[in-house]
């Protein structure tokens, strides 16, 4: 096992630097596809944390995909610890920004950036530590995991063109959800 978590410990770090690197490429992805509503369901269509938000879970989601076929037959509790580091991930962005422009008055972008990093690097320091921590999967588990993962995607989807009138979603320079 000690083999498996080595080759799993380094594995993880270059999923993770492609999450980065793809994260921050689906920043400008709606931009670049001229504003296409498709694009938009996976990448920021505003400024707002919400639509940051995607940066994150898309590409994670999407290199989860071949990372489970990987993991999953040798052992238990990939789905689990993956979506809880994607919920740790994505709840550190939304804590860490709110903190500290409130702190700050105001957002400065290379600390908007370091967030984004930081909550990728989160999702999967976390992924990594229950993975091989404890194996705390089964088949239900599995489904449940996989469910609550698809109930996010969708609210991404559907909080896109009709996102509630709070700050979470409201573009930070307009003020405004779209």
């Amino acid at each position: 096992m000690k083999i498996y978590k080595k080759q799993y410990f380094f594995r993880e770090i270059i999923f993770m630097i492609i999450a980065m690197g793809a994260g921050t490429l689906f920043h400008f992805i709606y931009e670049w596809s001229g504003c296409h509503p498709l694009a938009g369901l996976f990448a920021p269509v505003n400024e707002s944390t919400w639509e940051h938000l995607k940066m994150l879970f898309f590409p994670v989601l999407l290199l989860t995909v071949p990372e489970y076929f990987w993991c999953a037959r040798k052992a238990e509790g990939f789905l689990f610890s993956r979506t809880v580091g994607i919920g740790c991930g994505l709840a550190f962005i939304v804590i860490f920004y709110y903190t500290y422009t409130g702190i700050l008055g105001t957002h400065y972008l290379w600390l908007d950036i370091a967030d984004f990093l930081l909550g990728v690097f989160i999702t999967y320091f976390i992924t990594y530590l229950l993975f091989t921590r404890k194996k705390t999967g089964s088949h239900r588990l599995d489904f449940i995991c996989t469910c609550l993962l698809l109930i996010t995607a969708v609210l991404f989807f559907c909080f896109t063109w009709n996102p509630p009138a709070i700050n979470l979603f409201l573009s930070p320079d307009t003020a405004t959800p779209i």
